[in-house]
């Protein structure tokens, strides 16, 4: 095992970080855009902002394989010595669940009908 994390991992790591607060912030106009499309709007509020969302959840999802790619290559550092087991179990419990959360948002907004009216409506309603 490395010693530390690659350059390469620290980048994917703090890029993914950006985009993902990015989506976060963009959920205003992302919820009105919805809500418009739930009316039957033709145009949709915020477009541009839809774009900027859907370009950055595809980015999260490619640069999520792409860290997986490099863990499964190049590895991780182990934790350190003298942390707690606890607390080791709750960072790989937390480790798993950005992933699977990363995954299983890019996976619903891609099947047929997400919007207006398939499995996130429930989740992009306000």
């Amino acid at each position: 095992m490395p010693a530390r994390f690659s350059p390469a991992q620290v980048a994917l790591h703090w890029l993914t970080a950006l985009l993902i607060l990015a989506q976060f912030l963009n959920d205003d106009a992302i919820g009105r855009a919805f809500r418009a499309t739930m009316r039957g709007a033709a145009v949709i509020p915020g477009g541009w902002l839809v774009t900027v969302h859907v370009v950055a959840g595809i980015a999260v999802f490619a640069f999520a394989l792409w860290r997986i790619a490099l863990r499964l290559t190049r590895g991780a550092p182990p934790a350190p010595a003298d942390e707690p087991r606890a607390l080791q179990i709750v960072a790989a419990a937390t480790h798993g669940l950005l992933y699977g959360l990363s995954f299983s948002c890019r996976s619903l907004a891609s099947l047929p009908g997400s919007a207006p009216s398939g499995p996130l409506a429930a989740c992009t309603n306000s």
